[in-house]
């Protein structure tokens, strides 16, 4: 009998994607951690945050991530970080650098920008 362990959540990519809503559905008191997708479902960055919607004007701000599609899964403080290395280390999303060792800023991003800091 071949019994395998269930993918938790927050390391579950089908079930993230499935979640997912657009920047104009966020409330606030929205806490825990987040996963920013493409149009097209690929995942572009993990975060966590006390609030998300502070975090995603920042992004937007800074408008180096393209995302279209955001999920939250909500935890206490502990989890959600805890939740972000471990996915950030699963996954390699191209926009994060913390926790990811191939990082490197992606170059779609750079185009009429001054070069972010980043590994070299």
């Amino acid at each position: 009998m071949n019994m395998q362990t269930p993918i938790p959540d927050h390391l579950n990519i089908d079930k993230l994607r499935s979640q997912s809503f657009g920047p104009e559905s966020l409330t606030c008191g929205m806490s825990g951690t987040y996963y920013l997708f493409s149009a097209d479902g690929n995942l572009l960055y993990v975060g966590s945050t006390q609030s998300l919607r502070n975090r995603m004007s920042a992004h937007r701000c800074k408008g180096l991530i393209p995302f279209a599609l955001i999920t939250l899964l909500y935890a206490d403080r502990r989890l959600r970080e805890e939740w972000e290395v471990e996915a950030i280390k699963t996954f390699r999303p191209p926009y994060n650098k913390n926790h990811n060792p191939d990082w490197q800023y992606p170059k779609e991003s750079l185009i009429g920008r001054a070069r972010p800091y980043s590994k070299a």
